[in-house]
């Protein structure tokens, strides 16, 4: 079982070196790009910083006790990270539940196809966000279609149709990571952004601890694991309202290309 760990965080180590020497710093380093496409994307990023910086000056202290920065912090906790930790830790013992002839190499198989669903959508995801410019129903979006997929799983019995629907809980959350992330972008700049991304991830990432917790507490209550996700259901709603009480002016960015 040791082998698993290693096989895991070997990719991560690598790519880890490999990144250094490879991904370039800023744009006007970026050797896969033409000249003048990288004085182009740093006058961009230059005019966008300016812009910004004349709309609204924040300091490090206003950042944390903005209003926008908590209410992303909390759409956070209970959307991505409810969802994704939920996802992480128990969607093997759901597939090894689908049937008792799998063995643990089947389940391994099959749990691979919502993740490699959820690689695919959250690229779409995120392009189509970019091209629109818009992150709030892009975010809004899948955590909804992820919630509605959860709650299904009450009601299906087969284990064909089960993993389809589990491969749309999967990619429902985790397409909403990208655009999630640009609309903290969307009014902080500098170290105010360094503060207020801060504050969002430290209380976000308490889902992570939150999330399995109640899967495993209504379980071991229940007898039964769907009613968990129940609640993560729910819980991924509140993001979904959440979002829609999000101030405009913190979801508008200028068109990616």
């Amino acid at each position: 079982w040791r082998w698993l760990f290693i096989l895991e965080g070997a990719p991560a180590v690598i790519f880890g070196i490999l990144t250094f020497f490879i991904l370039p710093n800023k744009p006007s380093e970026a050797k896969f790009l033409t000249q003048q496409e990288r004085d182009w994307l740093t006058n961009e990023i230059a005019q966008e910083q300016a812009e910004k910086a004349k709309q609204q000056k924040m300091t490090v202290g206003e950042a944390m006790k903005n209003g926008r920065v908590w209410l992303l912090a909390f759409i956070y906790f209970f959307g991505l990270i409810m969802g994704l930790y939920s996802i992480s830790f128990w969607l093997p013992q759901i597939i090894k539940g689908l049937s008792k002839s799998y063995s643990a190499q089947t389940v391994g198989f099959l749990a691979m196809i919502p993740f490699l669903f959820a690689a695919i959508m959250m690229v779409v995801n995120g392009s189509s966000a970019d091209k629109k410019a818009e992150w709030r129903y892009h975010t809004q979006i899948p955590l909804l279609v992820s919630s509605i997929a959860i709650f299904a799983m009450l009601f299906i019995k087969t284990p064909a149709t089960s993993i389809i629907v589990l491969s749309i809980v999967t990619a429902g959350a985790y397409a909403a990571f990208g655009p999630f992330w640009a609309l903290p972008n969307k009014f902080l700049s500098g170290a105010a952004a360094a503060a207020g991304i801060a504050v969002i991830n430290s209380i976000g990432n308490l889902g992570g601890f939150f999330a399995p917790y109640i899967i495993g507490f209504i379980k071991s209550h229940t007898g039964n694991v769907y009613y968990g996700l129940a609640a993560v259901g729910v819980s991924l709603l509140i993001s979904v309202i959440l979002l829609a009480l999000l101030p405009k002016e913190a979801t508008q960015g200028a068109k990616q290309y």
